[in-house]
């Protein structure tokens, strides 16, 4: 089974969500994230992710929830992070990018095997003002 990590990005605007622009799920929306490689914790893989997709660092990011799921790649073990940044993420590898409120979380086409965990994100929403 592979391990994959995924950053849940929060602001005052809301999650950071991209659009991808290649395959697989070319066109679905997700957190930006991915697999762990050998030899790295799950932090690792995160800090390394989040540089390669968005060419910003982690300054801190606690594990929020996980679940295993089965895709046409294979099972994978997903484990969410609440995920802070310290500055803007520039999109790599999506086509766009945007911050959706809670109450946006189900207007957008999640990748598949996500979509039945979207609404646990909603207690990590900040506070609207």
């Amino acid at each position: 089974m592979r391990e994959v990590v995924i950053a849940a990005i929060f602001s005052e605007e809301g999650l950071l969500v991209g659009q991808r622009c290649s395959e697989p799920f070319k066109g679905y929306w997700e957190c930006p994230g991915g697999k762990v490689e050998a030899l790295e914790s799950l932090s690792e893989a995160l800090v390394r992710e989040i540089d390669e997709e968005g060419k910003v660092k982690v300054i801190s990011a606690k594990a929020i929830f996980d679940y295993e799921v089965s895709t046409p790649q294979g099972q994978l073990h997903l484990t969410w992070f609440n995920t802070l940044i310290d500055g803007p993420f520039k999109p790599i590898i999506y086509e766009k990018i945007q911050f959706i409120k809670k109450e946006e979380l189900h207007l957008i086409d999640w990748i598949p095997h996500n979509l039945a965990y979207i609404d646990q994100l909603k207690d990590y929403f900040p506070i609207q003002k």
